[in-house]
């Protein structure tokens, strides 16, 4: 547990830092709730947050994902690793921060099942994983500043298989 808030102190540079990782960490509760009560387009929608930033600062968006992954660490003393809520958290704080971020859906076919799986991206780069880890992925559906954007085959429709709320596999 030390070593894990101890790693989040180092993403702690200024009394402003101190204060949105407080605005992070205030919004983890929620997120579980809301993500098995609210369909994922309304969901988008309030995580969204126009830019409060500008112009855009690199450090600070550097700093976002890396707290962000720190409190989804999913060991003793953070919280659940679910790329859902971590990926939400982040595109709401990219967002005021002024990167213009992505939230995409993705689906593979699993061993047994189809699993699901969300992350950012900035700039076209995936925030947390490795593109390696997201080739096995299919796009299904993807939101900027709020809105579920459009692919070159048409509107991204839902995924079949499992109901609204169920957990992505990691």
């Amino acid at each position: 547990m030390r070593r894990a808030w101890r790693a989040l102190r180092r993403c702690v540079n200024s009394p402003s830092d101190v204060l949105l990782l407080a605005r992070m960490t205030a919004w983890a509760p929620s997120l579980p709730v809301l993500k098995r009560t609210v369909p994922l387009p309304r969901l988008v929608r309030l995580m969204a947050s126009g830019p409060r930033q500008r112009p855009r600062d690199t450090a600070l968006e550097q700093r976002i994902a890396r707290m962000a992954r720190l409190l989804y660490r999913g060991k003793l003393g953070t919280l659940q690793n679910n790329c859902l809520e971590r990926s939400l958290l982040t595109y709401r704080f990219l967002g005021r921060a002024g990167a213009d971020p992505e939230l995409v859906v993705g689906a593979r076919q699993g061993e047994e099942a189809l699993q699901g799986h969300v992350w950012v991206t900035v700039d076209g780069r995936a925030v947390h994983e490795d593109p390696d880890e997201l080739e096995p992925f299919v796009r299904v559906m993807s939101f900027r500043g709020g809105d579920l954007q459009r692919s070159a085959g048409g509107a991204a429709g839902p995924l079949p298989g499992p109901e609204r709320g169920a957990e992505p596999q990691q």
